[in-house]
């Protein structure tokens, strides 16, 4: 009977073709190793050298003016498409015509006010969307900046192909700023939305009509507040606040105007 040859078992035993397989390519490989450490170590000192001539220098401040008129082209683009956002959403004017309470009680909303509204709330309503809009901003941002990239490119002509390029292509150092700047940009768009909503809440809070018409669940709540004791008063008035404003989320939901659940969020 044959014996069956067993790969395991003579490649590990002593002086088998693996322990032969490393003494013959271990050498070579730390040859290589120091050979490419040695390309590397010349590499960068020719580099150095290479910058200190007028054409290195030349070509280092061109490197810097390009990664600064990148930055200036990201920042302008995420600046002017969220303006243009702005004034898709109609956001310039909203706090003007956010209701009264009392339009709010009488089911008597202004037009523009309900549309505006439904659709903050649809772009932006909860953080889910919120999300999915900064994504699609900053995919909007960059499409612009490569418009605004190209304008630049073609008002210097001198520009060689490399620099173009260059110009083009978002540098990894430019990124962050540019996430910054939309997450600012965001920032502010959500306060122009959400500040008049905020003015709303705490005007329904306070009026009394709305207490009025805000059913027995308030109105119990309320009386509660007046007899507590000193003790029990922060309590009480907490609960009779979120009662009130989530009546107000619940009317303006039933009117087809719901407002952005992170301002609600903010003062419940």
């Amino acid at each position: 009977m044959k014996r069956r040859w067993d790969r395991r078992a003579h490649v590990n035993e002593p002086g088998g073709s693996f322990d032969v397989l490393l003494q013959l390519t271990l050498p070579v490989a730390l040859i290589l190793a120091f050979v490419v450490l040695t390309e590397l170590r010349q590499y960068g000192e020719l580099r150095r050298q290479a910058l200190d001539t007028p054409a290195g220098v030349a070509m280092s401040q061109t490197e810097e003016a390009i990664l600064t008129l990148q930055e200036q082209l990201l920042l302008k683009a995420a600046r002017e498409v969220f303006e243009n956002r702005i004034k898709e959403l109609q956001l310039s004017h909203y706090e003007e015509i956010i209701p009264t309470p009392d339009q709010v009680v009488d089911h008597a909303l202004p037009p523009e006010f309900a549309s505006v509204t439904r659709k903050l709330y649809e772009r932006f309503g909860t953080q889910k969307r919120r999300s999915e809009m900064q994504r699609s901003m900053r995919e909007l941002a960059i499409a612009h900046y490569r418009e605004l990239a190209d304008v630049e490119v073609k008002s210097h002509p001198g520009l060689g192909d490399i620099w173009k390029e260059k110009l083009r292509r978002i540098s990894p150092l430019n990124e962050p700023k540019l996430d910054k700047a939309l997450a600012g940009e965001m920032d502010d768009l959500f306060h122009r939305a959400a500040d008049p909503q905020w003015n709303l809440i705490k005007k329904w809070i306070l009026s009394e009509g709305a207490t009025a018409a805000s059913g027995e669940n308030i109105h119990k709540a309320w009386d509660e507040f007046i007899s507590a004791a000193p003790a029990d008063k922060k309590s009480r008035s907490d609960r009779f606040v979120n009662l009130k404003i989530l009546a107000l989320q619940e009317l303006l939901n039933q009117l087809n105007a719901p407002l952005l659940e992170e301002a609600v969020d903010n003062v419940l």
